[in-house]
């Protein structure tokens, strides 16, 4: 039974879990079948091989020998009490999760349902209004908030509706307008990450979400609040092709004037939207310092206040962010600081050892230690961006050690974009990838001393704009 359902559910559990969920199976009330006595010698006997659960050990004829002792065997007998047991470890996992501080909302409004069910009419409203005091006023926003509100809203609606005395609007007016909030913010959310999406990976969106995209409201609230503001600035951004300096400017600066009225998590979101717009805005060519330093000093900030964190770790696409920005503003000991910091402290799609070490390849070419940098370069890699960043810094590396492989490699790149280009490479990586690969090819073709031609070329890459490394060309050309 190695493989079933139940050993691993059972293998997710922590020992402190076992033991409680050993308390869980024990009461009756929870396991109270005619199976109880069954699933209980199930239970003591697997949480015994627990937590590498040996093949050897749990074996279906040692299992049912140790629960049925000295019966013969029956067919699906064990099936039964296993699905049983498996039923309770589900309820104590799902018991466990209602315990969260987190759920501690969904807690009182289902307190309000039950006294509606024991018909205690009058502790209702009291407790409706509890609510209101304990999770909405003077409290800091966030796009989960609102969905609270309307699911108070729509309860308070029911409850008047049930006892309605053809007075008033029976909450339908705040009903309404706390649905439109939420509906608009969430529609928002979900279509801003729908456009960031769109920048690094291709897929086609269809017509009816791209009419989505281009209205700005469906629904009007009909108050406006500052999560739906912040949603709508971003959602504009994400829109445009090349965001606006000023725009980007100007939301940063609100955004970190009003971050006392949101809550962490959402703030901590509204940051990471910030962070990959600028770099968007950086692989189409705004390579100016101002902007290589804003975004610098936003990770830092964000670093050190644990927005750039999911569990304590940090993704790889984030990491490798820093390092870009990090390498551009001047900072590579810092850089390489973050980087073996982070060594142990990372999650990703693929082993994490190839983001290190593509990491500090890219801070070692900027030191100029081509070599030990060609070193670190993996062959391959699963993430299609962390794979680009690699073939071009292998590019680079043999660019600056005059190597014979030089255009052999240049010629696979080129390949492999062209062919990439078709599905999985996004229009934006296809366009800027390509015109690496061109305008590197026109700069090998350059005679060395010919002033003339490098000022043309230098000329192309800026006007060119969407250029990946052009900040590497342009820097070849000038020299």
């Amino acid at each position: 039974m190695r493989n079933t359902f139940l050993i691993e559910t059972l293998k997710w559990l922590k020992p402190d879990e076992i033991l409680e969920l050993e308390l869980f199976i024990d009461a009756k009330f929870h396991n109270g079948s005619n199976l109880r006595m069954d699933v209980i010698r199930l239970f003591d006997y697997v949480k015994d091989a627990y937590p590498d659960f040996d093949e050897v050990v749990i074996n279906r004829k040692r299992v049912y020998e140790n629960v049925f002792p000295g019966l013969p065997e029956i067919a699906s007998k064990l099936e039964k009490v296993t699905s049983e047991l498996y039923r309770l470890v589900k309820e104590y996992l799902l018991w466990k999760n209602y315990q969260k501080p987190s759920n501690q909302f969904d807690k009182s409004l289902d307190w309000v349902k039950v006294l509606k069910a024991l018909s205690v009419n009058d502790k209702i409203e009291p407790a409706l209004q509890r609510i209101e005091k304990d999770f909405f006023l003077e409290k800091p926003m966030s796009a989960f908030l609102f969905f609270q509100r309307f699911q108070l809203e729509y309860e308070k609606h029911e409850w008047m509706n049930l006892m309605n005395k053809s007075r008033n609007d029976i909450n339908l007016n705040n009903t309404i307008n706390s649905l439109c909030s939420f509906f608009e913010i969430f529609r928002l959310e979900l279509l801003n990450l729908l456009l960031l999406q769109q920048k690094v990976t291709y897929f086609k969106i269809p017509d009816l979400i791209q009419k989505n995209i281009e209205t700005k409201l469906i629904f009007v609230p009909n108050d406006d609040n500052i999560i739906l503001h912040f949603s709508r600035k971003i959602h504009e951004l994400l829109q445009q092709k090349e965001p606006e300096y000023e725009a980007f400017e100007g939301l940063l600066d609100e955004l970190k004037n009003n971050e006392l009225m949101i809550v962490p998590q959402t703030l901590k979101t509204y940051y990471t939207y910030l962070r990959n717009i600028c770099t968007l805005m950086l692989n189409i060519g705004h390579n100016e310092m101002r902007l290589v330093l804003i975004i610098h000093r936003l990770q830092k900030d964000n670093l050190e206040r644990g927005y750039l964190y999911y569990e304590g770790k940090l993704h790889t696409t984030t990491l490798g962010s820093i390092t870009k920005i990090a390498v551009m503003a001047g900072n590579i000991d810092w850089a390489l600081e973050v980087i073996e910091t982070h060594k142990e402290r990372m999650f990703g799609d693929i082993e994490t050892d190839d983001y290190y070490n593509i990491n500090k390849a890219i801070c070692l070419f900027e030191k100029g230690a081509f070599e030990q940098a060609l070193e670190l370069i993996p062959p391959v890699s699963s993430n299609i961006v962390y794979h680009l960043i690699a073939r071009r810094l292998e590019i680079m590396c043999y660019y600056e050690l005059n190597s014979e492989l030089l255009l052999y490699k240049i010629e696979a790149f080129k390949v492999y974009i062209w062919r990439a280009s078709e599905k999985p490479l996004s229009e934006s990586l296809s366009s800027t990838n390509k015109s690496f690969i061109n305008l590197l090819l026109q700069l090998v073709a350059i005679p060395k001393g010919d002033k003339a031609k490098f000022a043309r070329l230098e000329k192309r890459i800026i006007e060119k704009g969407e250029v990946a490394e052009s900040r590497w060309l342009l820097s070849k050309v000038r020299v």
